[in-house]
């Protein structure tokens, strides 16, 4: 009793001093709840599994606990700026971190100003293209890739299929491409005047240098204009802005021209046709096209109604159309598109890739067209994003969740609400985002622990630019695998990701990518069955005629024709009869190691009963000539042993070949992959076609050596069956049969073996080999057997030349 309570105790203690030493670790989080994009309904809870996850985890940040204090920033610039700071200046807690943003009218103020609190930012799915730059986002970091690298995609979509000529759209509106907007009604008139005064200063100077800038680099291209507006006139503009940012539209439109100005002075174009809101919204994508040879023919900006802008792109004749919008504007745009024809097979919609599922369901009561209008103009458009979520894979994450096991354990974690989420697809951003926080940390606080002297992360404060600095290194250095794939940050704090290109088709969005399935070509069983039955027909009738053979040895006809041989020919036939069924058995029935031996055994028995069928043949034909080409009246005496001896050796060579053949380079079953081709069945697979072999290295050399000995034999064998023609007795001699059997070897073999080569598909080769395997020996043995069985009661055989009999007892007795 007494040790169970001192243990009880000392548990007690350990368990206190761990909790005690768990130092709080605070992140600021800035989610957007509420406004127009409430996205921070999904990624909010997804931040909360990993953070429990991590301060699970006893060997990610042990001493400290990770704690998000959360905010709601209304998806508005002004109110993230104002929580953010209402945050900081909380002298209660030092916010390590930021998290979010969210969308990029609250991120861009909001990562202008913590730069000044030495904090990094790492932000969930802000998409503006402005905050790649380092110069005006030092330490901004975010999981969703920015506009730019969308750009990428969409470059290399449009060279993919080789289009020259594309169309770009976008709204006229500040706050798509600004950070939000307070009314001055709640502001002192003081404060005003004082920002008015400042924001006038920094416009006319800007204006004044970017007017010298203009005069004296007109003819320079853009690349050099851009960098001489980012030194001179860019630090202008953004100097101190995070405290005397510009509330009020007056302000805005005034700094927002000088932009303008330097868009037009940068792209060199001043055609007052050409949006200059587009111009610093595409300014990225136009200068890559031009880069890569693609004319953008027209350029378009709308405020609140795009007719007039989509007219003009069909005017321009422009198939190829890239919008950059939120989708309560695409639905203008779709819904114009449609009034105006623009769509169908001769056009391609390029569309931002974060719409929601079906996106132009939804307010589909402001525009003047139907849902089923809508989808004949969706239909087929492209958008590419990054992958949200790591595919239904079984790999293991960082977290030692799968993406399935993630998605159950999110869905249960939000009461099995997640389908009425704002931002589902998102989620996975932020829960990736607090991974990239703890492991960030956990590097550098171990950095931190071996400096003299030592340091930890309970020492951070907002002037600690050395801390600051070692944050950015380890965020920099990101490199683990996350649910939302592979995390890692360029050097301008971009997500680098795969990117997921996606068209919408019959109103849903297909697989992110193709299905590779591996098929094996293999012979129908219905081709096999019903050549095998062939084959069972050709060795039965072997049979038959062997079993005539046996039953009419002791007849005068079949003595006459060598009935040994002749049974040594039905044997041959028999065995390559059987070569024709192991030549049908593949992976499709055997395992790849029974392959090989079947293989092999097809080998062996087609060249055995090739030379044992046609040597027996030969030497019968051999014997005829020898009798009846001597010219001495003494009769020359060739027994049947003899003859058995010659195929034997012309078998032995055969098999001396096949022997050397396995001992010295032995065939192995291997696959190899074939052409790839789309699934007739199904459009989101790839079908690559795998085929079985069973070669070896100097495969040709052996094969050649084979078809050199039994060419020769062919070859001899039509010598003698040439040199016999003239002898008549039919039951003797057998030159006329042998000869066409010959032939019809001849034509089969090199009719068959080229086209073998050539017919890679295994039903088409197969069916052509068996087929003339199986002719060929049908043939020969028909034309060797049905006239002896035609014969079989003849007792005195026709035969007109005058040594016939004598030759013909002689041969009988020979036997």
């Amino acid at each position: 009793m007494a040790t169970t309570i001192f243990f009880v105790i000392i548990l007690g203690h350990i368990l206190f001093i761990d909790y005690v030493a768990a130092s709080p670790i605070y992140l600021l989080g800035l989610y957007p709840m509420t406004g127009d994009w409430a996205g921070g309904q999904a990624m909010l809870p997804a931040s909360q599994m990993a953070v429990i996850d991590v301060n699970a985890n006893v060997s990610l940040l042990a001493d400290y606990e990770l704690i998000i204090i959360v905010t709601d920033t209304q998806c508005l610039g002004g109110t993230g700026t104002d929580v953010m700071y209402r945050e900081l200046y909380d002298k209660k807690t030092t916010k390590t971190i930021i998290l979010g943003g969210g969308c990029s009218v609250a991120t861009i103020p909001t990562a202008e100003a913590s730069k000044h609190w030495n904090l990094i930012q790492l932000s969930f799915s802000a998409y503006h293209p402005s905050l790649s730059d380092r110069s005006l986002y030092p330490l901004f970091f975010r999981m969703a890739p920015g506009a730019v690298s969308q750009n990428l995609v969409m470059v290399e979509i449009i060279k993919y299929f080789g289009w020259k000529r594309v169309a770009t759209i976008n709204p006229d509106d500040a706050a798509y491409y600004n950070v939000g907007l307070y009314y001055a009604s709640s502001m002192k008139q003081s404060i005003l005047e004082s920002r008015f005064r400042v924001t006038n200063n920094i416009s006319k100077k800007s204006n004044s240098t970017l007017g010298f800038l203009r005069r004296n680099l007109r003819k320079f291209p853009p690349k050099v204009n851009e960098q001489a507006y980012k030194t001179y006139v860019r630090p202008t503009l953004e100097f101190a802005s995070s405290v005397w940012d510009p509330h009020t539209k007056d302000m805005v439109s005034q700094l927002d021209m000088v932009q303008r100005h330097a868009a037009r002075f940068v792209e060199s174009d001043y055609h007052p046709r050409h949006s200059v809101t587009q111009m610093l919204a595409t300014l990225d994508f136009r200068l890559q096209a031009k880069a890569n040879g693609i004319d953008v023919v027209v350029s378009e900006s709308f405020e609140n109604d795009p007719t007039i802008h989509i007219a003009n792109i069909k005017r321009q004749n422009a198939r190829i159309i890239i919008g950059n919008f939120w989708e309560q504007d695409a639905i203008k745009v779709m819904c114009a598109a449609y009034k105006e024809g623009l769509y169908g097979r001769k056009y391609v919609w390029i569309l931002p890739g974060w719409f929601p599922q079906k996106w132009w369901h939804a307010d589909n009561d402001k525009v003047n067209c139907s849902i089923t209008e809508l989808d004949k103009v969706v239909e087929g458009y492209l958008a590419a994003e990054l992958l949200a979520l790591a595919g239904g894979d079984s790999t293991t994450r960082v977290s030692n969740m799968n993406a399935d096991e993630y998605s159950a354990r999110y869905n249960s974690f939000v009461s099995n609400t997640q389908e009425s989420l704002v931002g589902l697809d998102h989620g996975p951003y932020g829960y990736d985002a607090v991974w990239a926080v703890a492991l960030a940390l956990e590097k550098a606080d171990k950095i931190l622990k071996e400096m003299d002297p030592p340091s930890s992360l309970l020492d951070f404060n907002y002037t600690n630019d050395n801390m600051t600095r070692l944050f950015y290194d380890q965020f920099s250095a990101t490199d683990f695998e996350g649910i939302s794939g592979k995390v890692q940050f360029t050097n301008t704090g971009d997500r680098l990701g795969p990117m997921r290109l996606k068209q919408v088709q019959n109103n849903q969005t297909p697989a992110d990518s193709f299905t590779h399935v591996e098929e094996f070509q293999v012979i129908s069983v219905l081709l096999f069955s019903g050549i095998t039955v062939c084959t069972v027909c050709g060795i039965l009738l072997a049979i038959a005629f062997l079993a005539f053979n046996l039953a009419f040895s002791d007849r005068r006809i079949i003595k006459m024709s060598s009935p040994r041989l002749n049974n040594l020919i039905l044997f041959g036939g028999i065995i390559v009869y059987w070569s024709i069924i192991f030549l049908g058995l593949d992976v499709n029935l055997l395992s790849l190691y029974q392959y090989e031996i079947i293989s092999k055994c097809f080998t062996w028995c087609f060249v055995i009963g090739f030379s044992l069928g046609f040597g027996a043949m030969f030497s019968k034909t051999w014997r005829v000539h020898r009798i009846f080409a001597q010219k001495k009246p003494t009769p020359l005496r060739i027994r049947d042993s003899q003859l058995v001896g010659q195929v034997a050796a012309v078998v032995g060579l055969d098999l001396a070949i096949l022997v050397l053949w396995e001992i010295c380079d032995p065939r192995r079953a291997s696959t190899y992959k074939g052409i790839i081709k789309p699934d007739p069945e199904d459009d989101d697979n790839i079908i690559t076609e795998i085929y079985t072999q069973n070669v070896s290295r100097y495969q040709l050399y052996w094969i050649g050596a084979l078809f050199i000995i039994n060419g020769l034999l062919l070859i001899f064998g039509a010598f003698l069956a040439w040199e016999t023609r003239n002898i008549t007795m039919a039951a003797l001699n057998d030159s006329k049969h042998i000869g066409m059997s010959v032939y019809t070897v001849v034509v089969m073999s090199f009719t068959g073996v080229p086209v073998s080569f050539v017919v890679e598909e295994p039903n088409s080769n197969y069916a052509l080999l068996s087929c003339f395997i199986f002719f060929s020996t049908t043939v020969t043995l028909c034309l060797v057997f049905v006239p002896k069985i035609k014969m079989r009661n003849e007792v005195h055989p026709g035969g007109t030349m005058a040594t016939g009999t004598t030759h013909s007892e002689n041969v009988t007795q020979n036997k």
